[in-house]
Parts: structure tokens; C-alpha cells; sequence
């Protein structure tokens, strides 16, 4: 049996919404970011951010400057960043 690769139509391409402007919001006027940081060492908080919240010793949530952002992608004890999202309740 041979697979078919599905593809969106147009219309449910244009169906879809806007992504939010908030994941980038604060770096266009140089404010804080919420992030979600992954460290290689226990305990380490890069330069430029704020932790929010800890999950675990090497796992946080944080505000983070866009210099600090910048600075940390450059730094070999930071594992990953990703954009914090707002969750919604279910509708």
C-alpha cells in the first residue's frame, strides 16, 4: 500500500490563526522575555535572566533581556531556550 502525503488546502491554510505576537513582544522594545531555560549545571542562572520559576535544579522558567538571550546562545552550559506561551483554558 502506497502512503500519500497530505497537504493543507488553501483555505485551511488560511483558516489558520495569526501565531501570537507575544512570544516576541518584549524584544522589540528591548523588556524582559518569558522563557523556559535548560542548563547543563545544576543550579545555574545565565547572566540577563531572572528565574520565575524552578521545575527542577537544571529546568526554570525566567525573564530574560534580549542581551542576555543573546549572550546565552553562546554559552556552553546553557542547553536550551524556548518562548514561554500562555496557556488558555479549553473552550
Amino acid at each position: 500500500m502506497r502512503r500519500r502525503k497530505l497537504e493543507p488546502t488553501k483555505q485551511q491554510l488560511s483558516s489558520l490563526p495569526p501565531e501570537p505576537r507575544e512570544k516576541t513582544r518584549g524584544l522589540e522594545g528591548g523588556q524582559p522575555m518569558a522563557v523556559i531555560v535548560k542548563v547543563k549545571e545544576p543550579g545555574y542562572v545565565p547572566e540577563g535572566f531572572r528565574v520565575r520559576s524552578r521545575i527542577d535544579a537544571c529546568l526554570f522558567t525566567a525573564d530574560a533581556t534580549p542581551q542576555g538571550l543573546e549572550a546565552a546562545e553562546h554559552d556552553p552550559r546553557v542547553e536550551s531556550i524556548a518562548a514561554a506561551e500562555r496557556l488558555e483554558p479549553p473552550r
